[in-house]
């Protein structure tokens, strides 16, 4: 781009700008920017769970580019444009609002729950997938694909509304669920709230081991979830096994992960 033009982008920029500010003050609506600090935080907090910029943005029905949404994530701006502020309202949840259209990418972990919840219950992988159109463990394996699109997920909440009102056929798929730790639709006061976790140990009178279905939940994106050593360095393996930096796990949880490496877990 030419000096030239960009000289009549930056023009053209600042007169929307300005026309914005005019509107605004003629409706009477507040105009000044606002603190990009909790915004920065809430916004670095969905894109975790595995929300997409423009799913956040259409959620929250702002009306502003993908890169206004990046720069106040990860800038350091101290304020941000007002009109971002309806983002601060958007829950910390994996639940999907009708206002995500189909194509943008969501987090997996509420739709991974929804189809764990019909297992404990005795539904059978051939029976979700007759309602899926598609495979189940592409929805299942939340902690190797943190997000998919919004269809998929409506498809799953669809099939989970359908058959979590009833026992499914199979008793193997409900053991097996169990030994999994997989809780039915009643064991959940949420299943939208990523930080809430129900399996079959937590729901007894202790926790026993290591609970792999929270090991997966934080592999998802859930990182401020409780975890027992145990646990974390379960996260630890599974993580550094996937070829991921531990710096970047470490930044996520605020663990320091040498703690939980092998050689100091087996001392």
């Amino acid at each position: 781009m030419s000096t030239y033009d960009a000289a009549r982008r930056n023009a053209r920029v600042a007169a929307d700008r300005r026309k914005r500010i005019a509107l605004a003050q003629l409706r009477g609506e507040p105009i000044a920017p606002i603190d990009a600090a909790p915004l920065r935080i809430h916004i670095k907090a969905l894109i975790g769970l595995g929300w997409s910029g423009p799913a956040i943005l259409a959620a929250s029905n702002v009306n502003a580019s993908v890169g206004g949404l990046l720069l106040i994530a990860n800038g350091r701006s101290m304020r941000a444009e007002r009109k971002f502020a309806p983002i601060l309202d958007l829950p910390i949840s994996v639940g999907v609002p009708e206002s995500v259209p189909d194509q943008m990418f969501v987090p997996s972990l509420g739709s991974a729950r929804r189809i764990r919840a019909l297992m404990a219950l005795g539904w059978r992988h051939e029976d979700i997938t007759s309602l899926l159109g598609g495979r189940v463990s592409h929805h299942l394996a939340a902690h190797r694909h943190k997000a998919i699109n919004a269809h998929d997920w409506r498809l799953v909440d669809a099939a989970y509304e359908a058959l979590s009102g009833s026992p499914g056929p199979s008793q193997l798929s409900r053991k097996r669920a169990a030994e999994q730790g997989y809780v039915p639709p009643l064991a959940w006061d949420d299943i939208d709230d990523p930080n809430e976790r129900r399996t079959t140990e937590t729901l007894g009178s202790r926790r026993v081991g290591v609970d792999l279905v929270l090991v997966k939940e934080v592999l998802a994106g859930a990182y401020r979830l409780d975890t027992s050593p145990a646990e974390k360095a379960e996260v630890v393996r599974l993580w550094e096994a996937d070829g991921k930096s531990l710096a970047e796990l470490e930044r996520l949880t605020g663990w320091n992960t040498n703690r939980y490496r092998p050689e100091r877990t087996a001392s």
